[in-house]
């Protein structure tokens, strides 16, 4: 990603960009298209993404739109556009920067989501939706089968729901899309800025390095899974500022001296305790293969 990008001189087309505190609102604006995604939008949510990933101040993003429609997906009239948001090569995956952005983002559905449009909502780490919202994977009435959509639906969706979903191309209401855990929550039309809003500043109150900590071994699962050695290289990377990270960033107010010598206080812990298993292992096995011999 390119450094020191910047929101200052730049003129956004399809979307609106509004920082409020430590939260960055991306707001899909082409109401009169269904705000279907043209390479102007992507471009200018793509940029808006990695300046959120950028800067440290940024503790959230809301992902909204204007109009009755979230997000119709893919423009398939391409249409040609131009706007002077500047693109960054590398970053031009919506669903990968969501992801890898390692920062609680919320959709805020104030209408229907359609077709790829669908992949916003399941990258995100919370979805909230207006309860006469419609969510729809149609690809299949036009002989498409929704490959990417699945494999985003299979994310937060019970399988034999996501493919059933993908097989009908049948549109299901957001009660529906709540109890599948495609969505977090249906509120009423009148309270989706309240909810929104409530928990935006919620997720912002947190400590954003463990936030950022959990997020990424929520996104790269075999972290979870690592053994001691691997745990020690990951934790001291993290606390030694190489992901970088600061002693703000995880919420503490301590120097770089003692973030160090709080990693290698932890590394010393984390070795004693795994001789200590080792040890209880070895004399607990030992035994049985002396028997079995």
């Amino acid at each position: 990603m390119s450094k020191d990008l910047s929101l200052e001189g730049l003129v956004f087309q399809a979307t609106k960009i509004d920082i409020e505190e430590n939260v960055l609102t991306i707001t899909l604006n082409r109401p009169e298209k269904k705000n279907a995604l043209n390479n102007v939008m992507m471009n200018e949510i793509c940029y808006a993404l990695s300046y959120a990933n950028q800067e440290r101040m940024i503790r959230v993003v809301v992902i909204a739109a204007e109009g009755d429609v979230f997000c119709a997906g893919a423009d398939l009239r391409r249409e040609k556009a131009e706007s002077n948001v500047p693109k960054i090569e590398g970053s031009d995956d919506i669903s990968m920067l969501i992801r890898h952005l390692y920062k609680p983002v919320i959709c805020k559905i104030q209408g229907s989501v359609h077709a790829g449009a669908l992949l916003m909502v399941t990258n995100c780490t919370h979805a909230i939706a207006v309860e006469d919202a419609k969510f729809s994977a149609p690809e299949i009435l036009r002989g498409v089968w929704p490959h990417m959509v699945m494999a985003g639906l299979f994310r937060v969706m019970p399988k034999r729901a996501g493919l059933d979903f993908c097989m009908r191309g049948q549109a299901i209401d957001a009660k529906k899309a709540e109890e599948w855990g495609l969505i977090n929550e249906s509120v009423l039309r009148d309270k989706l800025t309240e909810a929104v809003d409530i928990l935006a500043k919620d997720l912002a109150s947190l400590a954003p390095g463990t936030m950022q900590f959990g997020l990424e071994a929520y996104v790269t699962p075999h972290i979870i899974h690592i053994g001691p050695g691997e745990f020690i290289r990951e934790f001291k990377s993290f606390l030694s500022g190489s992901r970088p990270i600061n002693a703000r960033t995880v919420g503490f107010s301590l120097s770089n001296a003692r973030i160090r010598h709080i990693s290698s206080s932890v590394t010393s812990i984390i070795l004693t305790l795994r001789r200590m298993v080792f040890s209880v292992i070895s004399g607990c096995v030992s035994p049985c293969f002396m028997r079995m011999r």
